[in-house]
């Protein structure tokens, strides 16, 4: 259960919308396509049933709520592949949000405080950290201002 029946879940609405992997986005999103010659498409029905980023930070959440000690490893895949695929659909809602990066620092979060007897602890800690500091970097970026 957990969070292998939402990825389980999360996989198959990519299956539906054709977005088994990045190279396939590629191939529905990446037709340059105006969104009126998209209708006329037959794979339109693909461009619906996409996940959206509500779907993803729901995997995601799932994992952050896991013992899994590879749940980061997870969630940061997670990120990635939906950054890969908002490039490739150039759709900026698809990008992940404060609640992705959140979820990220809470799955470090939880597997620090399972390993706080070993060295593992420490590492997930720092990890958190820099997950914060990339955060606020892409914040400032996105507002233009220098970095600090």
């Amino acid at each position: 259960g957990g969070p292998f029946e939402a990825e389980k879940l999360l996989k198959t609405m990519e299956r539906l919308s054709g977005l088994t992997n990045v190279a396939t986005a590629e191939k529905v999103w990446g037709n340059n396509l105006t969104f009126d010659e998209q209708e006329d498409e037959a794979t339109n029905y693909q461009l619906y049933l996409a996940p959206d980023i509500v779907c993803y930070n729901t995997v995601m959440f799932a994992w952050s709520r896991s013992t899994h000690p590879s749940s980061p490893a997870i969630i940061q895949s997670w990120i990635d592949k939906i950054q890969k695929l908002s490039k490739i659909k150039g759709d900026s809602a698809l990008l992940p949000n404060n609640r992705s990066y959140n979820l990220l620092i809470n799955a470090y979060a939880k597997v620090a405080s399972i390993k706080k007897w070993n060295k593992g602890g420490k590492e997930a800690a720092i990890m958190a950290e820099t997950v914060l500091k990339d955060m606020y970097h892409i914040y400032n970026k996105s507002r233009g201002t220098a970095n600090v």
